[in-house]
């Protein structure tokens, strides 16, 4: 999550306070705690994606940003490892 904040913080398009990018990042959190509770797993379509996971969860935090959190599941114990988090920003088709 650090990486998320030090992102917001730096970017240049958008002045968002230390309070602000700490927000931020803690609703992406609590989003990516839903995924134990999805009764369907969306596989990823981005190969960049794929680089890091089988999976992934939207969040679409405005009209302008989505949020791809990319994770697997232990098909053992069914255990979700989120691997990364990626910004619409920065995914490359």
């Amino acid at each position: 999550m650090s990486d998320i904040i030090t992102g917001l913080l730096l970017w240049t398009k958008v002045s968002i306070s230390e309070e602000e990018a700490l927000g931020y990042a803690d609703d992406i959190y609590l989003f990516a705690h839903t995924i134990s509770e999805l009764t369907h797993h969306q596989k990823c379509k981005y190969l960049m994606h794929r680089l890091y996971g089988e999976y992934h969860l939207k969040y679409k935090r405005n009209s302008r940003t989505t949020w791809y959190i990319i994770y697997d599941i232990n098909p053992v114990s069914g255990d979700i490892l989120i691997n990364r988090i990626i910004s619409n920003h920065i995914t490359q088709e």
